[in-house]
């Protein structure tokens, strides 16, 4: 499926060696900044009021931030045993980190870790818009 395709973003993700599974957490890191109302979903009620889907609703932003637990939903659903294999994501060893590519925002002490704000780095953000390096 991204074999003929030049996109930015596929060639970045194609040099990265992403599975599926890391492709749908760097699109939803990416959402915000390139589609956010692909995210309004999250939003209704019968969703944003779900401790489960994670996410944020800051005060001076109109839209919904993913976090880990977002992405950790998105990938296991309910099953807690599906989602715990997909914390590995977001461990200091992943590419994601070692790249810089993207990364869950600092909580407050006695938080969950996932509960962070899903970040893409600004070097990937202009790299996967824009197929240009960061400088």
């Amino acid at each position: 499926m991204l074999e003929n395709n030049t996109a930015p973003y596929v060639r970045e993700v194609q040099k990265l060696g992403l599975d599926k599974n890391e492709r749908l957490v760097l699109m939803l890191a990416l959402c915000p900044h390139i589609q956010p109302d692909a995210l309004d979903i999250c939003l209704e009620e019968k969703y944003f009021t779900r401790t489960l889907l994670g996410g944020r609703k800051p005060p001076n932003y109109r839209g919904f931030l993913p976090t880990g637990q977002t992405a950790l939903f998105l990938l296991g659903g309910e099953d807690i045993n599906a989602r715990n294999q997909f914390r590995y994501l977001f461990d200091p060893q992943h590419i994601f980190a070692q790249k810089g590519v993207l990364s869950l925002t600092p909580v407050a002490e006695g938080l969950p870790p996932v509960s962070g704000t899903l970040t893409i780095s600004e070097e990937y953000l202009h790299i996967l818009t824009t197929g240009q390096p960061y400088e």
